[in-house]
């Protein structure tokens, strides 16, 4: 049970990292205002993941240092895609952080078997 919740917050750790790099892409790709509804929501989400965090922490109860590594990989690889082709689908974003995930995973399987 205990791997099952570490892997469910390295799981959001990394969604959270992709809805917020696309917010960013997005924010800087449409600077004008106002800000369009899509635009809204990703920059809902993600500070309250933020907030959810900074709450976490006071309470003593962070994520890992890998889940939070895993949130800055993701972020940077869902804006450099966003960034790169600005005509993609916002759910790329959730593509992107299930790839991540899976390889995080792997490098974890992996690195546990040796």
């Amino acid at each position: 049970m205990r791997a099952l919740a570490r892997l469910g917050t390295l799981f959001a750790c990394c969604l959270w990292g992709a809805i917020a790099g696309w917010a960013v892409a997005l924010a800087a790709a449409q600077p004008e205002p106002p800000p369009g509804s899509t635009l809204l929501a990703y920059g809902a989400v993600t500070l309250f993941c933020g907030g959810y965090l900074l709450g976490s922490w006071i309470r003593g109860r962070t994520p890992s240092v890998p889940a939070l590594r895993a949130a800055a990989v993701t972020a940077v690889a869902a804006l450099a895609a966003k960034a790169l082709v600005p005509g993609l689908a916002a759910w790329v974003a959730v593509l992107i952080a299930a790839a991540v995930f899976g390889i995080l995973c792997g490098l974890v399987r992996t690195h546990a078997r040796r």
